[in-house]
């Protein structure tokens, strides 16, 4: 099986797995996307540059956007505080888990379902098939995760690196959670 092989049918896989699981489930499903994509597509640990400080930061400003992105269409749907249990579990999944799962499956390994030929389709696809994953959230929820998922698919298009984008992800879960606390 070929890599660009391999990595379609790992991501479909994956990809269904998040409609049909939750809970424990979800939490054992994040950990295996991770062990089983991790080794080819997290890069090595490395100083920590500007480059991963203005990752974070930028991820603080793609939430914001795609948060103003909504508010100005008046869409409804996302998260509330009701919704969440804020528990240590909740943020090692959401801050950590969440975001390097996601990013291997809809960032590094559909990147190499699309390499080649479809190259130009990956920032498209990439951000379809990220937002129908947020389809339980409303349209607002697709909406968000939309524009997260196009600057998310640049990061990565642009740096090669999976760390990127992985980071910006986390910051903009933070910025979500942080919201949710304290002005839900």
């Amino acid at each position: 099986m070929t890599d660009s092989k391999q990595a379609l049918f790992i991501f479909l896989l994956f990809y269904c797995g998040f409609f049909f699981v939750s809970g424990v489930s979800h939490f054992i499903l994040l950990i295996i996307i991770i062990a089983v994509l991790g080794k080819n597509h997290i890069c090595t640990l490395e100083k920590v540059s500007w480059q991963h400080i203005l990752s974070a930061v930028g991820g603080i400003a793609v939430y914001s956007a795609a948060k103003f992105s909504v508010q100005i269409l008046s869409v409804p749907g996302g998260y509330t505080a009701a919704d969440f249990d804020f528990n240590a579990l909740f943020f090692i999944k959401v801050l950590i888990l969440v975001p390097i799962a996601e990013e291997l499956l809809f960032r590094s390994c559909l990147a190499d379902v699309c390499s080649g030929l479809m190259s130009h389709f990956f920032v498209p696809l990439s951000t379809v098939l990220f937002a129908s994953v947020h389809l339980s959230q409303g349209l607002g929820g697709v909406i968000f995760a939309a524009v997260c998922a196009v600057v998310l698919s640049f990061t990565y298009k642009m740096k090669k690196k999976i760390i990127f984008s992985v980071i910006m992800h986390s910051f903009i879960n933070l910025g979500g959670c942080l919201d949710c606390i304290f002005f839900d």
